[in-house]
Parts: structure tokens; C-alpha cells; sequence
């Protein structure tokens, strides 16, 4: 519970696994073929429960070094924690200096992390997991500068498709969805000129695998062409931009069918919009949520969500962006008024 020593336990739990992992090579290297049959599979089966053990080991190691690892960078803002948007923007003015440099990070960062993973998996400590890289993942996109983080997920993706020489249908090695997931937000938060690229590559990618597939643990979700839709909202130019954000919001609609999208779908939505320069932007951020408001007094469709505050929220910022301060206000009297409805 106490963040201020989490750092040193992880290290020294590293350093354990380091000094198993080394152990493992040097038997590994020098073991004799033991000829026994019953006193090999004897042996067998006990590496197989140690390698299990170690790696549920490893993994809760690795969730302490996430959160201690993103907590202490949080601390370190000097004007408190910052939003999504305000790091984004901080990194367009060219504000972001790496982990190591800024000394946020006591302990170790993602690329000394996956050095350590893949070191042990050579001593045969454990096997690959996927949940280790996307634990990874999550923790480059906060700790590294934009450039590293992007080269520590195309490193990891592709390592991982090369694994199962790139079959989809391999689900022990093959990326999966929430891997790729992690990956577009590294790439949409990067504000690298080329992101919206590669986001679009990745998002096809999925789509390919879906269609090998037809697995649903390998379609594209709601959450996967927010990430697209935000990456052209805060870099691509506002008439492409509010283009793309408009035809991926009507494909993931279409490919959903009848399921129901969950409110941060909408409202991640209407967050794009509300990045998005366009003139046009805050009217279609307006238009869903009015669609919202809607049907819930109508009940026609089982489909759409209940609008909650966080998207009256982000339709109000849309409308403070473009200046619009009329519409803004009727916005929130709109609000005042709902809010005494639902108390009723």
C-alpha cells in the first residue's frame, strides 16, 4: 500500500529472478542427459510447476512496477497530475525528457524490463507470456519519450508475430488484441508527424487477422478505433481528420451490429471531435450526444447507452475550444435541468 518502498522490493525481487535465471543457464549449459526415465519425468514435471510458480511470481513483480513506476511519476509533476491531452501537448512543444534523465524513475524502465524477460526466457526461468509485454506496453507509453516507446512496441510486435511466424491462429505467441491496444496508444499519444500512419497500419492489421480468423478475440473493438480516431484528431490536418473520425465511427458502428457500445465509446468519440480543429467538429461531438439524450427518453433503441457526465463534459470542452460560448451555455443549463429530471 505504501509506494515509498514498493521500488526497492521490486528491484530486489528482479534481482532474484535474476540471480534464478543465471543459475538455470549455467545448469542448463552444463547438465548431463540423465538417463533415467522415471527420474526424468520426475524432473520434468517439477520444472514444469516451477516455471508456472515463476511466472505468476513475475507477474505480480510486474504489476508493482507499473503502478509504483506510473505513481511516482504522477508525483513528479510539478503542477500535479496531468491529463492525457496536457502530456500530449507537452510533448508537441517538445517538453518530454526521458525517464532516465528526468529521474522520475528510481528503478528500471520498460527497455531494461523486456532486456530482463528475454534474458530470463533464454535460462528456460519460465515461458513467454503475452500479459508480461502488455504490462510492458502499459508502462512505456507513460515512463519513455515518444520515440522510445514507439521503437519498444514495433520491437515487441514484431518480435512476437516472428515467434509464430506470423499465423494468427497461433494464440500462444501471435499479439493479441489488448497487446495491439497498447501499441496504438503508445503510437496516438506519441505526437509523432507519422503516428496517424501507423495507427491506420495497425488497425488494418487487426482487421486482416479477423478476416484469417473470424475469432472474436481477434476483431477490432471499440477501443482500438477511439485510439485511431484521437491519433487524426490531434495530428492529422482537420479536414482529414474530421473525414476519418466520421467514417470510423460509421464502420465500427456497422461491424457492431446490434451490440451494444459502452458510454466511453461514445464518449471517447466526442473527445476526438473535441480535439479535432475542425468548425464542424463540435456540432458532430452535439449530434451524438443529442442521439443519447434521445433515446433515452424514447427507449427505441436497446442498443445505445445511458449518456453519462463525462460526455456532457467533453461536448461543454468541444464548445469552449471553438469558442462557442452561447451554445456552451445552453449546453449546461440542458444539464441543470436533466440532473433535476433524473433526481425527480
Amino acid at each position: 500500500q505504501n509506494f515509498d518502498d514498493v521500488p526497492e522490493r521490486v528491484e530486489y525481487m528482479f534481482a532474484v529472478l535474476d540471480r534464478l535465471s543465471s543459475e538455470l543457464k549455467h545448469d542448463k549449459d552444463s547438465a548431463v542427459q540423465n538417463t533415467k526415465g522415471k527420474r526424468k519425468k520426475k524432473k520434468k514435471k517439477k520444472k514444469e510447476e516451477a516455471k508456472s510458480l515463476k511466472g505468476h511470481v513475475l507477474m505480480e513483480v510486474l504489476k508493482s512496477w507499473r503502478d509504483s513506476s506510473i505513481s511516482k511519476r504522477n508525483a513528479g509533476d510539478d503542477d500535479g497530475p496531468q491529463t492525457v491531452e496536457q502530456r500530449i501537448a507537452q510533448r508537441q512543444r517538445g517538453g518530454v525528457v526521458n525517464a532516465a534523465e528526468n529521474g522520475r524513475s528510481g528503478h528500471l524502465l520498460p527497455s531494461q524490463i523486456l532486456q530482463r524477460i528475454k534474458n530470463y526466457e533464454d535460462s528456460s526461468l519460465f515461458e513467454t507470456n503475452q500479459k508480461f509485454y502488455c504490462v510492458i506496453l502499459q508502462v512505456a507509453g507513460e515512463l519513455e519519450d515518444p520515440k522510445s516507446a514507439t521503437l519498444l512496441a514495433e520491437e515487441i510486435v514484431d518480435d512476437m508475430q516472428q515467434r509464430c511466424s506470423y499465423n494468427p491462429f497461433d494464440t500462444r505467441y501471435h499479439p493479441n488484441l489488448i497487446m495491439i491496444y497498447e501499441a496504438l496508444t503508445i503510437w496516438s499519444r506519441s505526437a509523432l508527424p507519422n503516428a496517424p500512419q501507423k495507427t491506420e497500419a495497425y488497425l488494418s492489421m487487426l482487421r486482416k487477422w479477423y478476416e484469417q480468423t473470424q475469432r472474436e478475440d481477434m476483431k477490432p473493438d471499440d477501443r482500438h478505433y477511439c485510439s485511431v480516431m484521437e491519433c487524426h484528431a490531434r495530428l492529422s490536418h482537420p479536414d482529414s481528420a474530421f473525414q476519418r473520425i466520421q467514417e470510423l465511427f460509421d464502420e465500427i458502428k456497422v461491424a457492431s451490429g446490434d451490440s451494444k457500445q459502452p458510454i466511453s465509446f461514445y464518449t471517447r468519440v466526442c473527445n476526438a471531435f473535441s480535439v479535432c480543429d475542425h468548425p464542424k467538429a463540435p456540432d458532430a461531438a452535439r449530434e451524438i450526444l443529442d442521439q443519447l439524450c434521445l433515446n433515452m427518453t424514447t427507449k427505441k433503441a436497446k442498443n445505445i447507452p445511458k449518456p453519462e457526465r463525462a460526455i456532457f463534459n467533453t461536448v461543454l470542452t468541444a464548445y469552449g475550444r471553438a469558442g462557442r460560448v452561447e451554445e456552451a451555455e445552453e449546453l449546461f443549463g440542458f444539464l441543470k435541468s436533466l440532473a433535476k429530471t433524473e433526481k425527480s
